[in-house]
């Protein structure tokens, strides 16, 4: 993906994925910081939600154009009747997330895509009260429909790992005071990506998978290093 300043950096892009034999699509870059980012979440069924959520991006990974690393649970009617009318005209039938952003130009919502699967964050929704994998289940297994539930606000969904990294990696990009960052933190109503205090073994199992990456990482470019800055010699 390249962000595209001016037309001889589009010419330079475009050629640079043509010459990788990639495919090209240029999308406009709708202006405003990664909290104007929101999600519909929603089970359609016979072009009418069974159940919806919404939230709102506070974070992402990698910052600008990434997926939510911390997501904060809030009602955004500006979005709903949109995402419904989107989804019927489709023929939409099952679970999907559509994203849209708040462009800083006018305040209106724009829509960015659907993505017709479950997404990183789907625990936010059950914390909130609106337990997808339930519903799915019970209405796909026994054609129940569940009655339509008010989701919860305020909850905070966190990816302790990622939001920890890019803590150190991009403070120089998106410039969040230290209060600002650990705001999540300190909520009461919060849950976290992997971590829970129940069950601590995924967290362990996957902090354990990131360090052997990153050890892999280190050792491969010292190897690498070793092996060009080596001296040759001569017969």
């Amino acid at each position: 993906m390249f962000e595209v300043k001016n037309d001889e950096h589009l010419y330079t892009s475009f050629n640079r994925a043509s010459e990788a034999g990639l495919e090209v699509m240029i999308q406009e870059l709708i202006p405003g910081d990664d909290t104007y980012g929101v999600n519909y979440n929603s089970y359609f069924w016979d072009g009418s939600p069974v159940a919806e959520f919404t939230a709102e991006k506070v974070r992402v990974h990698p910052p600008k154009f990434g997926s939510p690393r911390v997501l904060l649970s809030k009602r955004i009617p500006e979005i709903i009747e949109p995402s419904r009318t989107i989804l019927k005209e489709l023929g939409f039938s099952g679970f999907s997330c559509t994203e849209f952003k708040r462009d800083i130009r006018d305040g209106v919502y724009k829509f960015i895509e659907v993505n017709g699967r479950t997404n990183l964050s789907g625990s936010l929704a059950v914390k909130c009260g609106i337990n997808f994998p339930w519903i799915i289940y019970r209405h796909l297994m026994y054609n129940e429909i569940p009655p339509f539930r008010k989701q919860k606000m305020g909850i905070h969904w966190i990816d302790i790992t990622k939001d920890l990294m890019h803590l150190i990696m991009s403070r120089n990009i998106e410039h969040f005071t230290i209060r600002e960052y650990v705001k999540p933190y300190l909520k009461k109503k919060k849950i976290f990506a992997i971590l829970s205090w129940k069950d601590p073994m995924p967290f362990i199992a996957w902090i354990q998978y990131v360090v052997s990456k990153a050890f892999s990482k280190i050792r491969g470019g010292l190897q690498r290093h070793c092996k060009y800055s080596s001296p040759r010699y001569g017969k």
